[in-house]
Formats: C-alpha cells, structure tokens, sequence
C-alpha cells in the first residue's frame, strides 16, 4: 500500500507542475490601451510628455500630432486649461477636434467673456488610444 502511495505521489508531483504551466497560457492578460500625456505651454512648447509634437498655429489654437508610433488608430482626448481664468472671468475652456481616426488633434482654447475670445494658455491632455 505504501508503495502504490508512493508511486501515487511520485505522478502527482511530477506532472503537476507541467499540468499548471499549460493552465498559465490559455487566459494571457491582453495589454491595456496605449496611453500619451502632456503638458503644452502658452507658446506651443511641449512643458511635459513625449510621442507628440505641438504647433502653435494661432491666438488659442495648438495642433497636436502623436508620432512614432506613440499612439495608433482612433485615439479619444480630452483637454483642460492648467491655467486659471483672469481676474473678471469665470472659466478658461479647452475644446479638441478631429476628422476621423487620425492622429492629429486641434485644441481651441478660449475664455468665458460675453464674447469668448481664443487665449494661450498652458494645458493639459491626455490621449487614449481605443481598443
């Protein structure tokens, strides 16, 4: 009986751990979206981030372009003023266009005036890329 156990055993702890190795490939974890982040300063220069360029193209107009391969696909931003709004305002608002699944973005910023006019100001996004 003892050697019927031991032989038991023996199988067990043998192909136990070729049996677990096969469970760990069949549910690999897929990789999250890929993600870009970044600061711009009032005059279009990149403050923080990378995989992106910025051309300041206008009074409250910046184009972001993701390079390299940084972001791939459709691509969903959103954008926030880093600024605070001056004195006899209530908001600085940061808008973002796009036609289609490209990677180049326009970001309107502008103030919360009776006439709301465009303004550079330093902002904030964060890019993801769909999946």
């Amino acid at each position: 009986m003892n050697r019927i156990l031991l032989g038991f055993a023996f199988v067990v702890a043998a192909s136990g751990p070729v049996a677990a190795a096969g469970f760990r490939y069949l549910n690999q974890p897929s990789p999250g979206p890929r993600v870009v982040a970044g600061t711009v300063q009032l005059d279009g220069t990149v403050l923080a981030g990378q995989g992106f360029k910025v051309y300041h193209t206008g009074t409250g107009t910046y184009v972001i372009k993701f390079v390299n391969n940084s972001l791939r696909g459709c691509i969903s931003m959103t954008v926030t003023s880093a600024t605070s709004a001056p004195i006899g305002l209530e908001a600085i608002y940061a808008a973002v266009q796009k036609e289609g699944c490209g990677r180049t973005f326009t970001v309107t910023v502008s103030d919360s005036g009776v006439r709301p006019a465009l303004q550079d100001v330093t902002f904030q996004f964060i890019a993801v890329e769909e999946r």
